[in-house]
């Protein structure tokens, strides 16, 4: 599969075009057909180079992804969100508290930010997939012959904590969505303005 080249100047894939060694500049050179823009043709990266890329995005996914369930499952196991209240008043615990917070806010940014691909409702909707299933998996957790009672009451106190779990990671990866958008057309609309800026000074050279 060939690297995409795209024109500056109308968008138009020029990747299957020719691009004929410029006897002035001795640069690779190809003109859009639609357009008429001319674009210097880059040398592609090694293969090796993009395949090695892309494990090293897929691992630091996966060890994310982990992360993000870790955090999840251990908060919704060890908060009691009737006693909070209770429970901040000691200084050890709240810290515990402000360090759950802050990891949150971290699962949160990375749920909106790293997985700009996946539509934020869908996004959002397997993650409270993903906490129901951990919430269900405490719940079940319970001795045989106390199962109905217990199982009941833990799944009603683990499903409070999921919620408060949902609750402020939804908003932070909605925000985080909005953040990294942004900076991503800044990024890619900086990059097409100094590629025209180089086009321009090799067009009047």
């Amino acid at each position: 599969m060939r690297t995409s080249h795209v024109c500056l100047g109308c968008g138009f894939d020029m990747c299957e075009m020719r691009a004929p060694l410029d006897p002035a500049y001795r640069l690779r050179v190809v003109q859009c057909p639609k357009c008429k823009t001319a674009a210097v043709r880059r040398p592609s990266r090694a293969p090796w180079k993009r395949t090695a890329r892309s494990a090293l995005w897929m691992a630091l996914q996966f060890v994310m992804t982990a992360l993000v369930i870790t955090i999840a499952f251990g908060v919704i196991s060890e908060v009691r969100p009737a006693d909070i209240l209770r429970d901040v008043r000691d200084p050890t615990l709240a810290m515990s508290f402000v360090f759950m917070g802050v990891a949150l806010v971290i699962t949160g940014a990375w749920l909106g930010a790293m997985l700009r691909h996946i539509a934020l409702w869908k996004l959002l909707l397997v993650w409270a997939i993903v906490l129901t299933v951990l919430t269900g998996l405490h719940a079940i957790d319970q001795p045989w012959h106390k199962w109905a009672r217990l199982a009941w009451r833990e799944l009603r106190m683990h499903a409070d904590a999921a919620s408060i779990v949902w609750l402020i990671t939804a908003p932070v990866a909605g925000l985080a969505r909005a953040m990294s958008g942004n900076m991503t057309q800044r990024s890619i609309a900086n990059r097409l303005h100094k590629r025209r800026k180089k086009v321009e000074r090799i067009r009047h050279t």
